[in-house]
C-alpha cells in the first residue's frame, strides 16, 4: 500500500509507460524489415527471373 501511495503522489512516475506502445510498434517494424531483407537476399534472383518472365510475356502481348 505504501508504494501505491507513492506512485499516486509522483506525477512523473505515473506516466512512465506512455511511450511503450510506440516502442513496441518500432520493434515490430524492425523485425518485419529484417525478415523482408533476409527474404530478398535469399530469393532475390529467383524473384527477379520470375518478374522478368512476366514482363516479357506482357510485352509480347502488347
Amino acid at each position: 500500500m505504501r508504494y501505491y501511495c507513492w506512485l499516486r503522489a509522483s506525477p512523473l512516475l505515473r506516466h512512465w509507460d506512455d511511450g511503450q506502445g510506440l516502442v513496441e510498434y518500432a520493434l515490430i517494424l524492425m523485425l518485419v524489415a529484417v525478415v523482408v531483407i533476409i527474404g530478398v537476399m535469399a530469393f532475390g534472383s529467383e524473384l527477379k527471373d520470375y518478374y522478368q518472365q512476366a514482363v516479357d510475356e506482357l510485352s509480347a502481348i502488347m
